[in-house]
């Protein structure tokens, strides 16, 4: 912000004008930004001072209280509550600086300027944490001809810098063998990257009188969000399709699902994600405003083959930060119809593969028929309770693939039975949660 005959400018961290308005005075000389209220006091030299907000807009006005005003400055933690401070030059004396609580215009005397050589007096007051970040800092201008040196910016300390820690200060009588809770907070908002050190001192009437406790806080600058897992389809899962023609399949729609990253900043409030899905040498992506996206495979242009395995990861991004998941996934398609041999290709009965085994909620049992009679595929606990019917048809000569949804089951060892024209065939398998 900067002010210029009638007008105010309000400018970018780049030097952009982003706003100009006429001020109440001409010049206007003197400006400080109010952080408790959101405005800003603007005066002239001989000229009440004025507050307006960023529009250009008048809020309020206060008493010069006779002062010739060469600079003004704000400092929201001065301990008497008065918190604007007002750089003034009476007559031939030295200059003084006030501070004025901007509620009831009432002034304290804050300093006397000591003699400067050559300096013809003060003008333009700053203070800010920004110059040493441990410490609050009052800077003023002396005003020096150049065939004497030139002007001389003084700096003076107002504080040590106390908005990283608040301590609920306790004090009253305690009597032995009695404990006293206190609760010290730590706030790193708006602090730079750097350590911050202080210093807990308990003082009592006991012998010893004193005890002291450091504390550090280092400040390690914005923290990139946490990675996170992946949910569905699991790892190794399997996706059940039906076949088309050859190995291509027609696979149904898919949810995939996530979990939300945690993002320690939090100003980051805003999350958008990317999905990629590659199969083969073919990768896509697909941006996702949310945790859960359901997809239909089929149109994606993946070459998506019967056991071709798909992997699958995401991207999250939050502000400026891009995190991925903390693991890639994979998925096989399986088909839950015939994939029948060449007709002219001897077949075997029995079952031929189970994959994957062990299994977490899906697999696919390959098995031979060579002959046209009913067939059973039939799955049973170790105790040999039926746990669900898988195949019960008579097919014509071929070798099938079925798939097996296990989802409500346990974990455990479960046996499958192939059954056709008085023959049969086990084989244990494992479920694995």
């Amino acid at each position: 912000m900067g002010v210029g005959r009638y007008y105010g400018y309000g400018f970018t961290t780049d030097g952009q004008l982003v706003t100009a308005w006429r001020g109440p005075f001409n010049p206007t000389n003197n400006l400080a930004w109010d952080s408790d209220l959101g405005v800003l006091w603007l005066s002239g030299t001989t000229t009440n001072i004025f507050s307006c907000d960023l529009d250009g807009n008048h809020v309020d006005t206060l008493n010069r209280k006779g002062f010739r005003i060469y600079g003004l400055a704000y400092w929201p933690e001065d301990p008497d509550g008065c918190c604007l401070y007002i750089l003034n030059q009476p007559g031939n004396g030295p200059p003084l600086i006030h501070k004025m609580n901007t509620t009831t215009g009432d002034t304290l005397l804050a300093y006397t300027s000591r003699p400067v050589a050559g300096a013809t007096g003060m003008a333009g007051l700053w203070i800010t944490n920004e110059y040493d970040v441990y410490s609050w800092v009052l800077m003023a201008n002396h005003n020096i001809p150049p065939a004497s040196g030139a002007d001389r910016l003084s700096i003076y300390q107002l504080d040590a810098r106390k908005d990283w820690f608040n301590l609920n200060v306790w004090s009253g009588v305690l009597p032995p063998e009695e404990v006293q809770d206190f609760t010290l907070t730590l706030n790193t908002t708006g602090l730079p990257d750097t350590t911050f050190e202080g210093e807990l001192r308990f003082t009592h009437n006991a012998a010893g009188g004193q005890q002291n406790i450091g504390v550090t806080l280092r400040v390690i600058g914005p923290m990139p969000p946490n990675p996170f897992a992946l949910i569905a389809p699991t790892n190794g899962d399997t996706i059940v399709a039906l076949p088309l023609h050859g190995d291509t399949l027609n696979v149904p729609v898919v949810q995939f699902i996530w979990n939300s990253p945690n993002d320690p900043n939090v100003n980051d409030t805003l999350k958008s994600y990317q999905l990629f899905l590659n199969a083969g040498i073919e990768t896509v992506t697909i941006p996702s405003p949310d945790t859960t996206i359901v997809l239909n495979l089929d149109t994606l242009g993946l070459p998506l083959w019967f056991d071709t395995p798909v992997n699958w990861w995401v991207r999250s991004t939050s502000g400026s930060d891009t995190v991925g998941c903390v693991q890639n996934y994979y998925f096989r398609i399986i088909p839950n119809a015939v994939d029948r041999n060449s007709i002219n290709a001897p077949v075997k009965f029995g079952l031929h593969e189970v994959y994957p085994s062990p299994f977490n909620s899906r697999t696919s049992i390959t098995f031979g028929v060579d002959r046209a009679v009913r067939t059973t595929l039939t799955a049973y606990d170790l105790l040999g309770r039926e746990v669900g019917v898988l195949f019960d048809k008579t097919p014509e000569v071929g070798v099938y693939r079925v798939a097996w949804d296990a989802g409500i089951l346990s974990s455990g060892v479960y046996i499958i039975r192939l059954e056709s024209a008085g023959r049969s065939e086990l084989r244990k398998i494992a479920l694995i949660r």
